[in-house]
């Protein structure tokens, strides 16, 4: 069943290469024929599907790893004698089923990470109301920065290592949890402090954003501490009190983000 799944995906994937070559085809002939090359309605669903289910795709891929390193702990299992060289031929289709998607993801977020700037009516109104030349207004202009955008790459392709925790000794658990936690909370940190001092506009997505990285950055560090102390919760009701805390400090967490933020755009427009 899971050769199959993996052979969809891969059908799926070279349906969508081969439209990707098709317009890259068309682009070369544009100066000819004067048509622009639009993607198929198809392409655009596929892209945006690859784009949203990307960490789930590249954690499903990671399976066969799993599954030729720990063949009688993990949950998929095989026979050794009769399928090792299906499973070889599986692990090779994966890594380049990888790579590929790796790519084709980093497009997609190069063509989604757009150069924002204000309008030249936000610019005449700013100038209007505070009796200031529009000459000694600054350009403001925003896109996500080359660091930040190879730290979301990297977070993304964490989860192919995340289920090593299960098979690893007992005495290392400890050692591993605390590693993989500072090394998520320094990349989440890095990407805060980062776009503290980038203006943005304040719109559901990038909001709904930083709520999920300050929402991420509690867990870590309240799980960890959680973890250290050994405290185990007993009922699902304080399971969800807790989430809806750590929702809570997002939240606010988020607000105080969008002031700081919106102090910076005031001093550079100022």
């Amino acid at each position: 069943m899971y050769f199959i799944i993996v052979l969809i995906i891969l059908i799926f994937f070279l349906i969508n290469l081969r439209l990707t070559i098709n317009i890259i085809i068309n682009l070369r002939k544009y100066k000819t024929s004067y048509k622009w090359p639009l993607p198929k309605k198809y392409q655009i669903l596929i892209d945006h599907v690859n784009f949203l289910f990307f960490p789930y795709i590249i954690e499903y891929l990671s399976f066969s790893y799993y599954i030729y390193f720990f063949p009688d702990k993990f949950i998929i299992k095989y026979d050794i004698k009769n399928q090792t060289i299906l499973l070889i031929f599986l692990i090779i289709i994966n890594t380049f089923l990888i790579i590929s998607y790796n790519i084709d993801n980093y497009i997609d977020i190069v063509c989604s990470n757009k150069l924002y700037t204000i309008t030249i009516f936000e610019a005449n109104s700013y100038a209007k109301e505070n009796k200031v030349n529009i000459n000694n207004i600054k350009p403001i202009a925003y896109r996500c920065s080359n660091l930040v955008f190879y730290i979301l790459v990297v977070l993304q392709n964490f989860v192919i290592f995340s289920k090593i925790e299960n098979y690893i000794n007992n005495r290392f658990k400890l050692i591993f949890k605390i590693i993989i936690s500072i090394i998520l909370l320094l990349n989440i940190l890095i990407i805060l402090v980062n776009q503290i001092n980038e203006y943005n506009y304040n719109n559901f997505i990038i909001i709904l954003f930083n709520i999920f990285l300050f929402f991420c950055n509690y867990s870590i560090i309240l799980d960890l501490i959680i973890f250290l102390f050994r405290y185990r919760m007993k009922s699902q009701k304080s399971i969800i009190i807790y989430e809806l805390i750590k929702l809570f400090l997002s939240f606010i967490s988020n607000i105080v983000f969008v002031i700081k933020n919106d102090k910076f755009l005031e001093s550079k427009i100022a």
